[in-house]
């Protein structure tokens, strides 16, 4: 025989007898322990790893079906989650036969995948809908992550409660890194009875949601609670109230903030409906998108000894189905969710609040504390965005600091929502022109800029009497 040949034959054998040894090596690790993996380890061998739990092989000999109780199958393979931790894969369960099936959970056996599970785990949904019978608690280091809007999660009818709730039986330096992606929460099937998307409990330090959208609920899409503190940040959301008049956020204690979001709510603008509601301080919204509201994003706290501060507003818009694009709530203002004794807010910046579409009336930002609109007109004058709007601090007895990019309209009644002139706020403009070129001044205390003056030509303050040089 030829050496090559030879060479040849060796390295057949070889081959096969490796690949005997790897499936048995396989089949060894499987009966070790159902679901785990075959690895190698350190000696060479094959031995079973939890480190990724397949939850499809708890499905049965007869494997997954439209009839399979998909709670009880996540919660098995759960139990198999050792204390460091484990990837559940759930990806798997999605029948051949039925790839766009729904899946139902059994409201007697583990309705709760998570119930009694308390090692870190993230678990990885099928593209399938999941009908939730009762609410799923993700307790501390959890992470569920779907595979987009495929993945949706839809609450049975009269569920009564939220569709997820981070945190439980947290330790007691808190429950961290509770994370839910990638998913479809619906809540249409659950009727009137109230039922938020996601109940964020006790979820702090690194817990938060991304690219979850949410369908018609009737507490709230997502409720950040005061036990939540420092969580987030709550990225890439998306809302449909359908016919319930609900919020898509609310947010009662400090977060890492919202970044891109959008919210759509009813047809109907009936006062204390917003979009947004921010009850507590050290609070953002960035990249927002509001409408179908009454206010797009309120601020305020309906206690009245509770001061909501240091809340930062960018880059928002609402459309013409919306009243006011940020309305700051103070007092008991009949048109905010909160009507009864709210609390004072000061340090509020607001960058970029605009309407897409022109519609009488409007107001980009409506606030109490002051009592000042910055209003669209009847006859379609701008503000119709405002580049900037800043709340300060009381000064005693004196009132707020206040400023703003562009003052409310000066027309009286006709266009000023809380129909006085008063209310209008000092701006600080610029230009090329100097006096008697300037544009009218008809607010104390705005200022100008002149880009081309010089000594007592650049700065202008407006007073009583008209405009003065001061720089």
């Amino acid at each position: 025989m030829k050496t090559s040949s030879f060479r040849s034959y060796l390295f057949g054998i070889l081959s096969v007898l490796c690949l005997l040894h790897l499936i048995n090596g396989f089949v060894l690790a499987q009966t070790e322990a159902m679901g785990n993996k075959g690895v190698y380890n350190s000696s060479g061998s094959v031995a079973a790893s939890a480190d990724w739990i397949d939850a499809s092989a708890f499905c049965g000999s007869s494997g997954c079906s439209n009839s399979t109780d998909f709670c009880s199958v996540l919660h098995q393979a759960l139990g198999q989650v050792p204390p460091t931790g484990a990837v559940v894969d759930a990806r798997g369960l999605v029948p051949l036969s039925s790839p766009t099936g729904t899946y139902s959970c059994s409201t007697t056996m583990e309705p709760n995948p998570f119930n009694g599970i308390s090692y870190p785990s993230t678990v990885l949904l099928p593209a399938y809908t999941i009908v939730v019978t009762s609410t799923w608690i993700l307790p501390n280091n959890t992470k569920l992550i779907g595979q987009g809007p495929s993945t949706d999660l839809q609450a049975v009818n009269g569920l009564g409660g939220p569709i997820i709730v981070m945190g439980t039986s947290c330790p007691s330096s808190g429950c961290t890194s509770i994370g839910v992606e990638h998913l479809l929460l619906d809540g249409s099937a659950a009727g009137t009875t109230f039922t938020y998307g996601i109940d964020n409990q006790l979820g702090e330090d690194g817990s938060y949601v991304s690219d979850v959208n949410f369908y018609q609920f009737s507490a709230a899409g997502l409720y950040v609670e005061s036990g939540a503190t420092n969580s987030g940040p709550y990225e890439n959301i998306s809302y449909g109230g359908g016919s319930l008049y609900k919020p898509c956020v609310t947010i009662a204690t400090q977060t890492l903030g919202l970044k891109g979001i959008t919210c759509v709510g009813s047809t109907s603008m009936s006062p204390g409906e917003a979009g947004i509601i921010i009850y507590a301080s050290n609070n953002s919204v960035e990249y927002a998108h509001l409408e179908s509201f009454y206010d797009g994003i309120e601020i305020g706290n309906t206690s009245a000894s509770s001061t909501v501060g240091n809340v930062f507003v960018s880059s928002v818009t609402g459309s013409n189905t919306l009243m006011n694009v940020v309305h700051i709530c103070y007092s008991s203002h009949t048109s905010c969710s909160n009507t009864y004794s709210a609390g004072p807010v000061e340090d509020v910046t607001i960058l970029q609040a605009g309407l897409i579409e022109n519609q009488t009336d409007t107001t980009t930002i409506l606030d109490d504390v002051t009592q000042t609109s910055i209003q669209e007109c009847y006859n379609g004058l701008v503000p119709v965005t405002t580049a900037s709007y800043i709340l300060g601090e009381p000064m005693g007895s004196a009132g707020y600091s206040r400023f703003a990019s562009n003052p409310s309209y000066p027309g009286g009644t006709t266009c000023s929502y809380y129909g006085s002139g008063s209310t209008i706020v000092p701006t600080w403009g610029f230009g090329d022109t100097s006096l008697p070129s300037l544009p009218a001044c008809v607010t104390p205390g705005a200022l100008y800029s002149n880009t081309t003056g010089g000594s007592m030509t650049s700065v202008y303050v407006c007073s009583f009497s008209g405009w003065k040089p001061i720089a």
